[in-house]
């Protein structure tokens, strides 16, 4: 997990805070009067003029991050992005760039579903994802599949969804902003005509997490497929 920059380190938080330690701070005394926009960080400035940034609620193995000094802990709060590696980030979180222009560029959520499915978007009807929905669920239910692939699958799947639902069915999309430990991601939620909010992601991680025979009909008509 060791990471070198000019402008930072990455250790993992139990490296990060023995150097806490090594420096002459106790884990207690965090500065009050830094902090990150997801809140959910501890920022101790050294006496070196470093910056030292560890989760406030997370694994002893997740990352925290030692900034040069304070100006380059200042601009990346600025970015509200923190330099981790994408494999400690979700999905959502490696994605944020890419959902920001969700509607723009399609391609980092459609080539997967394509290259793996020898499939071609967009769809022209709400019929044509029933196949590739079972086709998603055997890879999710195949052993062989990889933890981190079968996550991938079913995000791209409800993202395809979600932009038919957008751009054929008419619905109003909204990207809602959160944050994970460190940084933002977008959720987005299918708004119907009647004001009703729609998790599609969730909901098809729910529908693929227990699938049946009818376990499409039952999803479609809750997203409004």
């Amino acid at each position: 997990m060791n990471q070198i920059n000019p402008e930072y380190r990455i250790l993992p938080t139990n490296e990060c805070e023995q150097y806490i330690i090594k420096n002459g701070l106790e884990l207690r005394q965090f500065s009050m009067h830094y902090s990150i926009p997801s809140q959910a960080g501890l920022v101790y400035t050294l006496p070196n003029g470093e910056f030292v940034l560890v989760p406030s609620h997370s694994k002893p193995s997740y990352p925290g991050i030692i900034f040069r000094d304070a100006a380059i802990f200042k601009k990346y709060c600025e970015k509200d992005f923190f330099p981790i590696e994408k494999k400690d980030m979700t999905w959502l979180e490696a994605h944020a760039e890419n959902m920001k222009h969700f509607n723009v560029d399609s391609s980092f959520y459609i080539a997967p579903l394509e290259n793996k499915f020898f499939i071609k978007f967009p769809f022209k009807t709400s019929d044509d994802f029933e196949e590739l929905f079972y086709k998603i669920v055997g890879c999710v239910k195949d052993k062989k599949t990889k933890g981190s692939e079968k996550e991938s699958l079913i995000y791209c799947f409800a993202l395809s969804i979600i932009e038919y639902l957008n751009t054929v069915k008419h619905f109003k999309l909204d990207l809602v902003k959160y944050h994970e430990i460190y940084n933002p991601y977008f959720e987005p939620i299918i708004i119907f005509q009647s004001g009703r909010r729609v998790n599609v992601i969730s909901y098809l991680f729910i529908a693929m997490d227990n699938p049946g025979k009818d376990s499409f009909r039952s999803f479609r008509h809750y997203v409004g497929l």
